[in-house]
């Protein structure tokens, strides 16, 4: 979890190709800004499937502004190109992977970029101006030489080519099954309070600024009927001002329940009424993904870019003008009709089945690969 969706999505779906195709993933040693991946940690290589870590100088701007420095791999590849018909790179502001896929292209490789949605035009906006820089002078005209970026939405396509870049393919991100079973972490939390049955909400993913978060405090705020909100996540800046709302507000039904495993997630999303996830701006969160895998209705914004929860009817999703009323509004309907909630989550887990399992990504990228290699 320190490093959010992608990294998951990439892991599940490298599994899944494996099956089929020779694998070898290229990737850094830092856990987080304090410590390094223990040998004990790392993934085991296996059939079809290796996996190299390369060491980074210094952890905590990795962790904190994805400044990696695992240069390693750049000098890896060179040495290894003849083995590899083609080269995948996920994320376009790491300098390291910018350098590899110049050799790629250099060493005439096709390549294919997966952005993760770090372009959306809001995360533009409050991108540093290292970022900005690093962005314009290197990683756009670098990017457009590439065989295919990839999108996970409409919506980030459309951003990929209000840029300039007109080679897009969108493969919706998915997921593969749980492999661990719920935890009894929370168990009092999901107890009826002495008001009764609250409504039980989740939100699991990193506690950062721009995740909707103090909008989602202040929403609870304005609420009359019993909420219970479970906010499970690393911080990645917003915990400060999280608690500060909460103790203003006077809030004893917010819980900051720091980061989770698999086991404690499994039981947060088996155990939940509903799902939030408020983000401004998002590329294909995976955690909706695992929601609707789970069979709860999510409330999401506008800015998740995911349509089609409200054409499934899996949930609702409200504007992110005007955010806090509208969750509130959100949370008071559902917390009144738990039928229609129900239901919702019946047509969420269908949603997932039918579009969105990890198996599907992988032959959609698959195809996508064909059209790259020179048959």
């Amino acid at each position: 979890m320190a490093y959010g969706g992608p990294a998951k999505v990439v892991y599940d779906l490298s599994r899944d190709l494996a099956r089929r195709h020779h694998l070898t993933i290229y990737t850094t040693d830092v856990w987080d800004e304090r410590r390094r991946i223990r040998p004990g940690e790392r993934l085991a290589s296996a059939t079809g499937f290796e996996v190299e870590y390369f060491a980074n100088w210094w952890n905590r701007p990795a962790f904190r502004w994805r400044l990696f420095t695992g240069w390693g791999m750049v000098g890896r590849f060179i040495h290894r190109h003849r083995a590899f018909a083609l080269v995948h790179v996920h994320d376009v502001y790491i300098l390291p992977q910018l350098v590899l896929v110049l050799a790629a292209l250099l060493l005439e490789k096709p390549v294919v970029v997966s952005a993760h949605g770090v372009l959306d035009p809001v995360r533009s906006r409050r991108r540093s101006w290292l970022k900005a820089g690093l962005f314009r002078l290197v990683a756009q005209p670098l990017l457009r030489q590439v065989n295919c970026l990839v999108a996970t939405s409409a919506q980030e396509a459309a951003d990929l080519r209000r840029l300039g870049f007109d080679r897009v393919a969108i493969v919706a991100n998915g997921v593969a099954p749980p492999t661990a079973r719920p935890s009894r972490r929370f168990g009092r939390l999901f107890r009826p309070s002495r008001r009764g049955r609250d409504l039980k909400v989740v939100y699991i993913g990193k506690l950062h600024p721009q995740k909707g978060l103090p909008e989602l405090v202040s929403a609870l705020a304005q609420l009359e009927r019993p909420v219970t909100l479970i906010l499970a996540g690393p911080d990645d800046g917003a915990q400060p001002r999280l608690e500060n709302l909460i103790n203003r507000y006077r809030l004893t039904n917010v819980k900051l329940v720091g980061t989770v495993n698999e086991s404690e997630k499994q039981e947060l999303l088996t155990g939940c009424d509903v799902f939030v996830y408020p983000s401004l701006a998002e590329g294909f969160s995976i955690s909706i993904l695992e929601a609707l895998q789970a069979g709860r209705p999510v409330l999401i914004t506008n800015g998740c870019n995911f349509p089609q929860v409200a054409k499934a009817g899996a949930g609702i999703i409200v504007s992110t003008r005007r955010l806090a009323p509208r969750l509130a509004a959100a949370l008071d309907y559902l917390a009144r009709h738990p039928r229609r909630r129900r239901a919702m989550g019946k047509r969420a887990r269908q949603l997932f089945n039918r579009h969105y399992t990890i198996s599907t990504m992988a032959e959609s990228l698959e195809e996508l690969y064909r059209r790259q290699l020179p048959f």
